[in-house]
């Protein structure tokens, strides 16, 4: 990635050409949303002023919130990350949304490590040049303080980075490491229900390069950082009224919505809508046929 080269006694490192390349791309996709958050695009809403209220009362000291008001399954990390600067600059949306364009800085450049680390140098830029990229939808969810979205995604990136460096040797102390990651994925956990799958498939890797160590201190501190960074949530869910713990929250949520539909309406929902909402090819209304074909092509892809 970068080398030391000697400059009048001083040693400074020397970015190589795809290392040079991801930077000037990823400095582009942060002006760009640099830019669109001063403006205060896209548009506000609820949720998001939610978090405003919630950053106010913590830069306040009036109150420290475990989850959204009127929820019980959505951290407040957003807020929390907010509150020292509405405390300096006072209430906006600029401010509010400071911390989540970070955390999208923060996200593309884990994103080049990592396919660096595990693929080749100039398709890290590549993933680098489509993740500066972003139609209003996908800017929606990196600039939007609505919770879960901007703090998840860099914490599993995060894991998966640590697991390779385990694998391949490159961490000198193994149980940092391995509690390090076990942070990481409490506080995803606390963060937002819906990073389960992503953050299952990270942890899992980490325990199989760590199988033979999971008995010792390795383990030990993956499970001592898991529940240090699940706290918020383990506590509320101790102290919460039988029935209103985040777990019996999410699962109440998610059986509310009627009939479970066919497998064959799940798999059109989820890939033929879904992906190409997700992606921004098709408005919030719904995707017309023709602009169906990602959803197609999607797992092909991958």
């Amino acid at each position: 990635m970068s080398t030391a080269v000697r400059d009048r006694g001083r040693w400074r490192p020397a970015l190589d050409r795809p290392a040079l390349a991801a930077l000037l791309l990823g400095l582009a996709g942060f002006g760009y949303r640099l830019v669109l958050t001063l403006l205060t695009v896209p548009v506000s809403n609820s949720d998001e002023a939610t978090f405003g209220l919630a950053a106010l009362h913590i830069a306040a000291g009036r109150e420290h919130p475990v989850f959204l008001y009127g929820q019980r399954y959505m951290g407040m990390a957003e807020a929390y990350l907010a509150a020292p600067l509405v405390a300096v600059a006072g209430p906006s949306w600029p401010v509010l949304r400071l911390p989540v364009l970070a955390l999208w800085a923060l996200f593309v450049f884990l994103a080049y490590r990592l396919t660096r680390r595990i693929c080749a140098p100039w398709f890290a830029v590549l993933v680098v040049g489509l993740l500066a990229l972003g139609p209003e939808r996908v800017l929606r969810d990196q600039l939007q303080a609505v919770g879960g979205r901007p703090e998840v995604k860099p914490a599993v990136l995060a894991i998966l980075l640590v697991a390779v460096g385990l694998a391949d040797g490159r961490v000198r102390s193994r149980p940092l490491a391995a509690g390090t990651a076990g942070l990481l994925a409490g506080l995803a956990v606390w963060s937002d229900w819906l990073i389960v799958p992503y953050l299952a498939a990270a942890v899992l890797l980490l325990a199989w390069v760590l199988r033979r160590e999971l008995l010792g201190w390795c383990g030990a501190a993956l499970a001592a950082g898991f529940a240090v960074g699940a706290v918020p949530l383990i506590v509320d869910s101790l102290r919460a009224p039988p029935g209103q713990d985040s777990l019996s929250v999410v699962r109440r949520i998610s059986g509310v919505a009627g009939a479970a539909p066919p497998l064959a309406g799940r798999l059109r929902g989820g890939l033929l809508e879904g992906v190409p909402l997700a992606t921004g090819l098709c408005p919030a209304g719904g995707c017309a046929r023709w602009q169906q074909w990602f959803g197609v092509a999607y797992p092909v892809l991958l």
